[in-house]
C-alpha cells in the first residue's frame, strides 16, 4: 500500500466519508515531477488539512492518474517554537497594520509601535496616558494623529484585546473582528471551551483557520467537538453543490447527534430515512432538514385536501384551451397543485385566469417570485402586484396579507431552493391554496435542494402544458426544439446563430452584433443582456464585463471602482438594505470608492460603510456588488430581456448541456443571438445532464 503526505489544496467533492480533491505534496515529495496530485476515496478532509493518505495509484477513465484512498489520517502542524510574548507581538502587528480604523498606521509604523511598546496594555497606556512618547517613538505620527488613535483605542480596547488573542491562534485580523462582533465578551470563553463554535456560528470564517486554532489550543484531533463541527462543514460543502444530506457511519452519526444537542444552537440533524433507504441514517443541516420535512408534509398531506378557496366560473374573456382548463379544474379540486410547461405554452396566461376567478369570488390572491426581475415580469404579465418571496416574508405588513391570503401563486419555482420554500410554507395559513408554477427543463436552484423536481416525483397533483401556441412566435418554437436536442438555424429577427473560431473572434463578432442592434434602434445595455455559462475564459463573464464596460463608457482606462451608469448586480442577500441576491440595476452616482447610490428594482439604494454596534468595525455593502454587463446563465434565471446574446466557447465544454442553453435562450422576449463555436453549440444542444442532487425528498 502506497502512502502520501501533504496538505489538502482543494476539495472537489465531499460526501462525508468520501472525498476527492488535490493534495499538495510535502517538501521533498513529488508525483511524476509535479508538486501536486489528485486523490479520491475513503477520507473526510478540508482545504488546509495536513494528512497522510494511504491507498494505491489508479488510472481513472475520466480523471486520469490519481491516488485511490483507502484510509486517511490527520496530523496537526508542528508547533512553532515561539513564546507567548513573540506570538502576542506578531498578532498585534498584524492587527494594527490591517485594521482600517487605525488610520496612518501601515506595516512599518505597526512594527515601530510594537517594537517600542510591546503589548496591547502597554501600547494602550502610552496612547491614552503618554501620547508624547508615541509621537517621539514613531516618525510621522503627529500629536493629532496619535490623539485619533487614542480615541479609537479607548472605544475598542476590549475588542482589540480579544482580537489579538484570536490572531495568536491563527485567525486573520478580519476573521478575528468578525468573531468578536458575533461573540463579544464570550469570545475568550468560547476559545477555551470549544473554538469550533466560531465556525458553527460564523460559517464565512471557513473551516481551515478555525480548525487550526482549535488544534493549537491543544484539543485532540478526534475530540467530539471537532468531529461534530467537521460534519457540519461537510454538510455545508455538500449544500454548495445542491445536496441536502451526506452519508456517514451509524455509530458516528448517533454520537454527533449527542454532541449537537449539547450546544446552544442545533446545527446537525441525524435523519432516519426508513428501513428501505440506503443509506438509512444520514446527516443534514438542521435548517435544511426542517425545511424539507415541512415541504414533504405540505406536498403529500395538504395537496389532496379540497380547497377552502372559492373560484368563480371562468369569464368569457379567459379563452383557455382544453389543456389549460385542466389547471383551472385542478385549482378547484386541490389545495396545492403544480403548473408546469415550456416556453410559449401559456403558463402565466392560465395562472392569471385562475387568479381572476379567485378574485371574482371575493378571494384574495398574492403573487410572488424568487427574484425582483421575475416578480416584475409576473406583475407585467398579470396586471397585478407581484413581490419577491424575500420581501413577502420580511415585510410584516406583507406577512399579514400572506396569513389572510386565499390563493398564493409562486412563479419560477424551479429557482426556489428548499430553505426558501420551507420558509414560505411555514407562514402560510392552513386554508390557503397554492399554485407552484415553473419549467422543470430550466436549471435547478443555486442553493441546496430541488423542490420542483422532488415534487414532480411525489404524488402532488400536476398539470403540464405541452402545446406551444402559434402566437408564441418563432423564438419560442426555436427554444422548445432545444428540448429535443435540435439547434435551429437562423430565423431573421428572432433567432440568430453566428459560428466563430472562439476566443477573440467571438469578441469581434459580439462587437459587430451590438453595433448592428444599435443601428436597428435597440439600445445596449438597456434592452440587451449578454450571457455566458462561466465566469472564466475569454468569453466568460469576467472578461466580457471588462470588454463591454469599456465599450459602454467608450473608455479603455476606467478605474476598478464603480463609475456612474455602470450596470451592477447584487450578489448577496442584504436584509438591511432590502436588496437580494440576483437583483440588478445601475449606478446613479459613484461618490467615491466606498459610497454610491444605485437604482435597484426601480428604487434608489444608498451603499455606504456602516459601523458594527458591538465592535466599531466597518462593513461596506459595496463589496456585495458586481458588474452586470454580462451575467452567468444561473444569475439571469428568472429574468427576461428583449434581446439576449449567448456566448459559448470550447472552454465552457464541461459546463455545457441542454438545460443550461434552454435556460439562457428562454430569457429572451424578442430575439436570441447565439455566438458560439460549432463544437460548443453541438455539445450544449445534445448533452443531457441529470440532476443527481441528494435530497431528503427524493
Amino acid at each position: 500500500m502506497a502512502e502520501l503526505i501533504g496538505t489538502v489544496a482543494r476539495v472537489f467533492t465531499n460526501r462525508g466519508t468520501w472525498c476527492a480533491g488535490v493534495l499538495k505534496l510535502a517538501e521533498g515529495s513529488s508525483f511524476a515531477g509535479e508538486p501536486t496530485c489528485k486523490f479520491a476515496g475513503d477520507c473526510c478532509v478540508a482545504p488546509g488539512d495536513e494528512v497522510v493518505l494511504r491507498g494505491e495509484w489508479i488510472n481513472d477513465p475520466k480523471w486520469g492518474r490519481q491516488f485511490k484512498v483507502s484510509s486517511g489520517q490527520f496530523f496537526g502542524p508542528e508547533e512553532q517554537e515561539l513564546d507567548d510574548e513573540e506570538l502576542g507581538r506578531r498578532a498585534l502587528v498584524s492587527f494594527l497594520k490591517s485594521n482600517r480604523d487605525f488610520k496612518h498606521v501601515g506595516p512599518r509604523r505597526a512594527e515601530q509601535l510594537v517594537d517600542k511598546f510591546g503589548t496591547v496594555e502597554d501600547l494602550g497606556d502610552a496612547l491614552v496616558m503618554r501620547p508624547e512618547t508615541v509621537v517621539n517613538a514613531v516618525p510621522g505620527l503627529t500629536r493629532d494623529r496619535v490623539d485619533q488613535l487614542a480615541s479609537m483605542w479607548a472605544v475598542s480596547y476590549l475588542a482589540l484585546k480579544y482580537e489579538v488573542e484570536l490572531v495568536k491562534f491563527g485567525l486573520s485580523s478580519k476573521q478575528a473582528r468578525r468573531v468578536v462582533a458575533e461573540f463579544g465578551k464570550r469570545t475568550l470563553e468560547v476559545l477555551e471551551g470549544n473554538p469550533w463554535l466560531f465556525y458553527l456560528e460564523v460559517p464565512e470564517l471557513g473551516w481551515g483557520q478555525v480548525d487550526k486554532a482549535g488544534l493549537k489550543k491543544g484539543f485532540d484531533p478526534d475530540h467530539r467537538y471537532r468531529t461534530h463541527a467537521r460534519s457540519v462543514w461537510a454538510c455545508r460543502e455538500a449544500a454548495k453543490n445542491g445536496h441536502t444530506w451526506i452519508s456517514g457511519e451509524e455509530g458516528l452519526l448517533l454520537g454527533l447527534r449527542a454532541t449537537d444537542e449539547g450546544l446552544p444552537k442545533r446545527y446537525l440533524d441525524i435523519v432516519d430515512r426508513g428501513e428501505d433507504a440506503a443509506p438509512r441514517y444520514v446527516q443534514a443541516l438542521h435548517y435544511l432538514s426542517r425545511a424539507e420535512e415541512r415541504i414533504g408534509r405540505f406536498l403529500c398531506d395538504t395537496a389532496f385536501e379540497p380547497p377552502s378557496t372559492a373560484f368563480a366560473e371562468l369569464s368569457d374573456d379567459a379563452r383557455l384551451t382544453q389543456e389549460q382548463r385542466k389547471a383551472y379544474e385542478a385549482a378547484r379540486a386541490h389545495k396545492v397543485f403544480i403548473l408546469t410547461g415550456g416556453a410559449g405554452t401559456g403558463k402565466t396566461y392560465t395562472a392569471s385566469a385562475i387568479v381572476e376567478a379567485c378574485e371574482a369570488a371575493g378571494g384574495r390572491a398574492i403573487l410572488a417570485a424568487p427574484t425582483g426581475k421575475a416578480a416584475k415580469r409576473l406583475s407585467e404579465s398579470t396586471g397585478r402586484l407581484a413581490l419577491t418571496i424575500h420581501r413577502l416574508l420580511l415585510n410584516p405588513d406583507d406577512l399579514g396579507d400572506l396569513g389572510r391570503a386565499d390563493l398564493v401563486l409562486i412563479d419560477e419555482v424551479s429557482m426556489v431552493d428548499s430553505h426558501l420554500l420551507g420558509w414560505l410554507i411555514e407562514h402560510l395559513n392552513k386554508k390557503t391554496s397554492v399554485i407552484l408554477m415553473g419549467d422543470p427543463n430550466q436549471l435547478p436552484p443555486v442553493q441546496a435542494g430541488n423542490p420542483l423536481r422532488d415534487a414532480l416525483g411525489l404524488d402532488t397533483p400536476v398539470v403540464e402544458l405541452a402545446h406551444v401556441h402559434r402566437y408564441a412566435g418563432d423564438l419560442k418554437e426555436c427554444c422548445v426544439r432545444l428540448l429535443d436536442g435540435e439547434l435551429s438555424d437562423t430565423v431573421p429577427e428572432a433567432w440568430e446563430v453566428y459560428y466563430t473560431g472562439g476566443g477573440q473572434s467571438s469578441l469581434q463578432r459580439l462587437k459587430e452584433v451590438l453595433d448592428g442592434l444599435e443601428d436597428e434602434g435597440i439600445s445596449y445595455p438597456e434592452d440587451v443582456q449578454v450571457l455566458s455559462p462561466m465566469k472564466k475564459g475569454t468569453v466568460g463573464t469576467i472578461a466580457l464585463n471588462g470588454f463591454l464596460r469599456a465599450r459602454h463608457h467608450d473608455d479603455d482606462e476606467l478605474p476598478e471602482q464603480f463609475v456612474d451608469e455602470d450596470r451592477i448586480i447584487h450578489v448577496k442577500n442584504n436584509y438591511g438594505l432590502e436588496v437580494f441576491n440576483g437583483e440588478t440595476g445601475r449606478v446613479v452616482s459613484a461618490i467615491d470608492e466606498r459610497h454610491l447610490v444605485a437604482e435597484i428594482d426601480n428604487r434608489l439604494v444608498r451603499y455606504e460603510p456602516w459601523v458594527h454596534a458591538k465592535t466599531g468595525t466597518t462593513e461596506n455593502p459595496i463589496e456585495e456588488l458586481q458588474l452586470a454587463y454580462a451575467l452567468t446563465v444561473h444569475k439571469s434565471q428568472g429574468s427576461e430581456y428583449p434581446v439576449v446574446i449567448v456566448m459559448l466557447d470550447n472552454y465552457h465544454t464541461r459546463m455545457l448541456h441542454r438545460n443550461l442553453l434552454y435556460t439562457a435562450v428562454t430569457r429572451a422576449k424578442e430575439r436570441v443571438v447565439l455566438i458560439t463555436t460549432r463544437s460548443a453549440a453541438a455539445t450544449a444542444a445534445k448533452a443531457v445532464v441529470r440532476d443527481f442532487r441528494r435530497t431528503l425528498l427524493s
